[in-house]
Protein backbone atom coordinates (compact mmCIF):
# COMPACT_ATOMS: atom_id res chain seq x y z
CA UNK A 1 0.00 0.00 0.00
CA UNK A 2 2.84 2.44 0.94
CA UNK A 3 4.67 1.55 -2.77
CA UNK A 4 1.21 2.09 -4.18
CA UNK A 5 0.75 5.71 -2.74
CA UNK A 6 4.39 6.99 -2.86
CA UNK A 7 4.39 5.83 -6.69
CA UNK A 8 1.28 7.55 -7.26
CA UNK A 9 2.69 10.78 -5.74
CA UNK A 10 5.46 10.59 -7.73
CA UNK A 11 3.84 10.34 -10.63
CA UNK A 12 1.17 13.17 -10.60
CA UNK A 13 4.25 15.88 -10.36
CA UNK A 14 5.98 14.54 -13.73
CA UNK A 15 2.25 14.28 -15.06
CA UNK A 16 1.74 18.04 -14.81
CA UNK A 17 5.21 18.93 -15.52
CA UNK A 18 4.52 17.23 -18.91
CA UNK A 19 1.22 18.55 -19.18
CA UNK A 20 2.75 22.01 -18.30
CA UNK A 21 5.39 21.32 -21.34
CA UNK A 22 2.89 20.29 -23.83
CA UNK A 23 0.53 23.69 -23.07
CA UNK A 24 3.66 25.66 -23.33
CA UNK A 25 4.54 24.49 -26.42
CA UNK A 26 0.83 24.55 -28.23
CA UNK A 27 1.14 28.17 -26.65
CA UNK A 28 4.44 29.26 -28.31
CA UNK A 29 3.60 27.62 -31.56
CA UNK A 30 0.12 29.33 -31.79
CA UNK A 31 1.75 32.87 -31.11
CA UNK A 32 4.67 32.05 -34.14
CA UNK A 33 1.72 31.70 -36.86
CA UNK A 34 1.26 34.13 -39.25
CA UNK A 35 -1.05 36.61 -38.46
CA UNK A 36 -3.80 37.08 -40.63
CA UNK A 37 -5.09 40.90 -40.58
CA UNK A 38 -7.01 42.48 -43.64
CA UNK A 39 -10.60 41.43 -44.70
CA UNK A 40 -12.46 39.29 -47.34
CA UNK A 41 -15.39 40.82 -49.28
CA UNK A 42 -17.72 39.66 -51.37
CA UNK A 43 -18.20 41.38 -54.72
CA UNK A 44 -21.35 40.70 -56.74
CA UNK A 45 -20.77 42.19 -60.59
CA UNK A 46 -17.84 43.83 -58.94
CA UNK A 47 -19.34 46.18 -56.15
CA UNK A 48 -18.90 44.70 -52.36
CA UNK A 49 -22.25 43.69 -51.30
CA UNK A 50 -20.59 42.30 -48.08
CA UNK A 51 -17.43 42.13 -45.79
CA UNK A 52 -15.95 40.54 -42.78
CA UNK A 53 -12.98 41.33 -40.90
CA UNK A 54 -10.42 38.65 -39.88
CA UNK A 55 -7.85 38.99 -37.54
CA UNK A 56 -5.65 36.31 -35.69
CA UNK A 57 -4.01 32.97 -36.92
CA UNK A 58 -7.12 31.68 -39.09
CA UNK A 59 -10.96 32.82 -39.48
CA UNK A 60 -14.26 31.02 -39.70
CA UNK A 61 -16.52 33.12 -41.77
CA UNK A 62 -20.83 31.59 -41.99
CA UNK A 63 -22.95 33.82 -43.63
CA UNK A 64 -26.21 32.53 -45.60
CA UNK A 65 -25.11 30.50 -48.15
CA UNK A 66 -21.24 30.73 -47.38
CA UNK A 67 -19.09 29.19 -45.09
CA UNK A 68 -15.55 29.41 -45.32
CA UNK A 69 -12.25 28.91 -43.66
CA UNK A 70 -9.27 31.78 -44.10
CA UNK A 71 -5.92 31.20 -42.39
CA UNK A 72 -2.77 33.18 -43.10
CA UNK A 73 0.20 31.10 -44.85
CA UNK A 74 4.51 31.95 -44.37
CA UNK A 75 4.57 33.61 -47.24
CA UNK A 76 2.00 36.22 -47.04
CA UNK A 77 -0.69 34.51 -48.90
CA UNK A 78 -4.26 33.68 -47.36
CA UNK A 79 -5.53 30.00 -48.07
CA UNK A 80 -9.41 30.21 -48.46
CA UNK A 81 -11.63 26.87 -48.30
CA UNK A 82 -15.36 26.59 -48.00
CA UNK A 83 -18.05 26.18 -49.32
CA UNK A 84 -21.00 28.38 -51.33
CA UNK A 85 -24.27 26.68 -51.79
CA UNK A 86 -23.63 23.08 -52.98
CA UNK A 87 -20.11 24.28 -54.60
CA UNK A 88 -17.57 23.64 -52.29
CA UNK A 89 -14.05 26.10 -53.25
CA UNK A 90 -10.43 26.48 -52.57
CA UNK A 91 -8.02 29.14 -53.41
CA UNK A 92 -4.79 30.78 -52.01
CA UNK A 93 -5.11 34.99 -52.45
CA UNK A 94 -2.63 37.08 -52.02
CA UNK A 95 -3.38 41.14 -51.27
CA UNK A 96 -6.39 42.59 -53.60
CA UNK A 97 -6.66 38.83 -55.32
CA UNK A 98 -10.25 37.27 -55.92
CA UNK A 99 -11.76 34.06 -56.72
CA UNK A 100 -14.82 33.38 -58.65
CA UNK A 101 -17.66 31.57 -57.05
CA UNK A 102 -20.29 32.08 -59.52
CA UNK A 103 -20.53 34.07 -62.80
CA UNK A 104 -21.41 37.24 -61.23
CA UNK A 105 -19.69 36.26 -57.21
CA UNK A 106 -16.15 36.49 -56.32
CA UNK A 107 -14.62 36.76 -53.26
CA UNK A 108 -11.28 39.25 -52.57
CA UNK A 109 -8.69 39.31 -49.75
CA UNK A 110 -7.09 42.74 -48.65
CA UNK A 111 -4.43 43.38 -46.25
CA UNK A 112 -5.29 45.91 -43.34
CA UNK A 113 -2.92 48.14 -44.52
CA UNK A 114 -4.11 47.78 -48.04
CA UNK A 115 -7.73 48.48 -47.09
CA UNK A 116 -6.97 51.36 -44.67
CA UNK A 117 -5.04 53.18 -47.85
CA UNK A 118 -8.37 52.52 -49.80
CA UNK A 119 -10.57 53.64 -46.96
CA UNK A 120 -8.75 56.78 -46.26
CA UNK A 121 -8.51 57.78 -50.18
CA UNK A 122 -11.96 56.80 -50.85
CA UNK A 123 -13.65 59.48 -48.10
CA UNK A 124 -10.56 62.11 -48.80
CA UNK A 125 -10.49 62.17 -52.80
CA UNK A 126 -10.89 65.49 -54.05
CA UNK A 127 -8.81 67.03 -56.88
CA UNK A 128 -5.35 68.60 -56.16
CA UNK A 129 -5.35 71.96 -55.06
CA UNK A 130 -2.02 74.83 -55.79
CA UNK A 131 -2.23 76.91 -52.27
CA UNK A 132 0.33 79.73 -51.96
CA UNK A 133 1.53 83.28 -54.06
Amino acid sequence: MRVATTVLVDSVPGGSVTVSVAVADWSAARKRRPRLDGSIAVLHEGRIVDEFIVAGPDAAISRGELKLRARRLKDGTVALKGRHGQQKFAATLGDGDTTRLTEATELRYTDQRTRMLQLISDTHATTGQLTGP
